[in-house]
């Protein structure tokens, strides 16, 4: 879990130890609640503001979205068989 300056939280912060490529990740059930939504979106904002990386996942059971600014909400199935 890493916390940010702002307070916030990301679940996941992974580093691939031969690219050194660095991924922020959610976790959560469902985004459909707009509480829960803004939890895990601000959450990965904060990070990749803080950390400078372009890109964050957030990983549900079965919602998969794309926004604006390079986070990513994507099924659990499909994160774990293409990612």
């Amino acid at each position: 879990m890493l916390n940010t300056k702002n307070g916030f939280e990301t679940d996941f912060f992974a580093r691939n130890p031969v690219t050194n490529k660095i991924k922020l990740i959610q976790v959560c059930w469902q985004i459909s609640d707009q509480k829960t939504f803004d939890r895990e979106y601000r959450g990965l904002q904060s990070a990749m503001e803080e950390l400078s990386i372009s890109s964050g996942t957030i990983i549900t059971w079965d919602d998969e979205v794309q926004f604006d600014n390079n986070i990513g909400a994507v099924p659990i199935w499909k994160w774990l068989l293409y990612d």
